[in-house]
């Protein structure tokens, strides 16, 4: 769940198992607010938060099963509208984190969420928030408030230790003034090794010299204004089982170092059926014994999601979820150091001459090469998000966006990275058996980028191929389909989204029909393309929706008379209604000529003519 916010709007991202939704609650001034979701909209006269806020409720309440990641963000990016003095987004912030606090109090059991990710006005209003949440699940917290022009004083954060109750979290957070308070109360918790496993502060500037006040060095980042440190905290004393969640017992690790079982694979064996992804991998750094012991075991990680996104030119994220809820995220940067010496950083590891790409798809490898299990979803999203958002200045973030300070983008580069990424990531995971996942997601505009990952997946296993249009801003760029839709791992999938991307590949050349669910946008139409559409979908035995929004349609009448008389036509709507062969369900077909054509499998009972029947009765 993710929520951004701005002045006049606020962005609400949902993905479940196999279905993403985007919903934007907009002030569109005179007491009104829209809610947009695609090409659909509604006005309503009301305030855009109280829409939202209603609606938020009825989100977090009715919420059953276990969440990856709650987000509460400020979009700054998208707050071009007017200069939005601090007091006023203060005002908003403050508003929809009261509404979030309420919702989570109203449910009959806490919230469960893996990854905790906001953006306050102050430390309290983060702990609302955090207390109403399930301590059991929840692995990571992060906090920022880089945004904010004041110190921010985070003493609440100490709460954090009995709320936690001993399960250890992953703590980020973000400032843009480290002030000297902040620091008193960071060593504090540095001394929490029952609370926290790591630690991560970033900051652009601070009161103090850190390097001094941690005895360490802090790292730049070249492709951010921030700079960090990163504290892993471990027990001196022997750790007790707490962590119920993950079922992983500390006891089993302490057996393995003290005992002989790096030596022996049957007793290994049987203690890395209990474990995950994050245990396996910590088991790995123990020693070289018991690492050989493990590789020649090859042990079934459980990795229920994974996602690559690059995030900047300089900058790829990671996040892998586990089966049992617990949720990692790694950042990976390249650049170079104070002796103008390129390296790759993750975490407080820095590797010297190593190239980005590589260094991100080995640990890929790593971590998922022997995993036999379907995913539930691949991500794999070439967004540049701050590439494409760089200013002249990059220690300065101005109240109000100017669009000439920010540096053009240069897409060619971008799109040399991007292909440069995914041949690497060809050549891996060439090296791997193919990749078992029920929904991939890639965010592309480039058929190549995408034919060398969507070939490389498991046919049997893939049931949702997803494309999304990867830029915050407009990249005038169509995306061709004419060679994926070759693949065995196109022609077996079930269901096929590529709605916020233009396809420029005709209807009829995509081979699209074998799918039960298509929600495409495309660049032409053509009368003979819904024609063709009709004749093939009522061929198919598990045809169930298309939707096809389309950007220009050539419409040639006498081909579209060939359809019949329609059932009804009003303005620039048209509908039929056809019956599939020896069936009693009927092939529903919305046509608006402005936007878009639907196709739908109805049953009988829910096509007029079953009304005229129980009327005439």
């Amino acid at each position: 769940m993710e929520f951004l916010y701005d002045s006049r709007s606020i962005t609400v991202k949902l993905d479940s198992e196999n279905i993403h939704t985007e919903l934007i609650y907009k002030d569109v001034g005179g007491g009104s607010m829209s809610v947009e979701s695609g090409r659909n909209s509604l006005t309503v006269a009301n305030t855009f938060f109280n829409v939202f806020c209603e609606d938020l409720e009825l989100i977090i309440v009715n919420q059953k099963t276990p969440t990856i990641d709650l987000s509460l963000k400020y979009n700054s990016y998208y707050d071009e509208t007017r200069e939005c003095d601090e007091v006023f987004l203060d005002f908003i912030t403050s508003k929809l984190f009261d509404c979030l606090e309420k919702s989570l109090k109203s449910r009959k059991d806490l919230f469960q969420v893996s990854l905790l990710v906001l953006e306050p006005v102050n430390m309290d209003q983060a702990m609302s928030i955090i207390q109403n949440l399930d301590p059991f699940k929840l692995s990571l917290v992060e906090t920022s408030f880089s945004h904010r022009t004041n110190q921010v004083n985070i003493d609440g954060i100490s709460s954090l230790i009995d709320w936690n109750q001993g399960r250890k979290l992953e703590l980020n957070m973000y400032f843009g003034s480290m002030s000297a308070e902040n620091l008193v109360t960071i060593k504090h918790l540095l001394k929490q090794s029952s609370t926290f496993h790591k630690i991560e502060i970033y900051y652009k500037d601070s009161d103090d010299n850190l390097d001094l006040s941690f005895d360490v060095l802090n790292q730049q980042l070249d492709c951010s204004v921030f700079q960090q440190f990163i504290f892993t905290l471990r027990n001196q004393e022997r750790d007790h089982p707490r962590n119920e969640v993950s079922g992983f017992q500390t006891s089993s690790i302490d057996a393995i170092l003290s005992g002989k079982v790096s030596r022996n694979p049957i007793i290994m064996e049987s203690v890395l059926k209990n474990l995950e992804c994050f245990d396996i991998q910590r088991l790995r750094k123990t020693s070289s014994g018991i690492r050989r012991c493990v590789d020649y075991i090859k042990p079934e990680p459980h990795i229920k999601k994974c996602s690559i996104e690059f995030d900047s030119i300089n900058r790829i994220v990671t996040s892998i979820a586990q089966k049992n809820g617990l949720f990692k995220k790694v950042r990976y940067g390249e650049g170079k150091d104070i002796t103008g010496v390129h390296n790759v950083h993750c975490g407080k590891t820095t590797m010297e001459g190593e190239d980005l790409g590589r260094i991100v798809l080995n640990d890929f490898k790593i971590n998922f090469e022997h995993q036999k299990t379907c995913l539930d979803e691949f991500y794999v999203n070439f967004s540049f998000v701050h590439a494409f958002h760089n200013r002249s200045n990059p220690n300065s973030r101005p109240r109000k966006v100017d669009n000439g300070s920010r540096k053009k983008v240069d897409y060619d580069h971008v799109a040399s990275l991007t292909s440069e990424f995914t041949e690497k990531m060809d050549q891996c995971l060439k090296s791997m058996p193919p990749v078992r996942v029920r929904n991939l997601v890639i965010g592309s505009v480039n058929q190549e980028d995408v034919f060398r990952i969507l070939s490389r997946i498991d046919p049997v296993f893939l049931k949702v191929i997803e494309i999304r249009y990867p830029f915050k801003v407009n990249v005038e760029n169509c995306l061709e389909v004419d060679k994926i839709c070759h693949l065995n791992q196109w022609k077996s999938a079930e269901e096929l989204i590529i709605n916020s991307v233009t396809i420029s590949t005709g209807i009829q050349e995509m081979e699209i029909t074998h799918f039960a669910s298509v929600d495409i946008l495309v660049e032409t139409i053509y009368a003979e393309d819904i024609v063709y559409l009709k004749t093939e979908l009522l061929q198919s035995s598990n045809f169930k929706k298309f939707k096809i929004i389309f950007s220009k349609l050539t419409l040639d009448q006498s081909v579209l008379l060939s359809l019949g008389e329609p059932y009804r036509s009003d303005g620039y709507t048209r509908i039929w209604y056809f019956r599939f062969p020896n069936s009693t369900q009927y092939l529903h077909i919305i046509f608006h000529s402005e936007r878009s054509v639907v196709f739908n499998r109805v049953e009988f009972e829910n096509t007029p003519f079953f009304e005229h029947i129980v009327q005439n009765e």
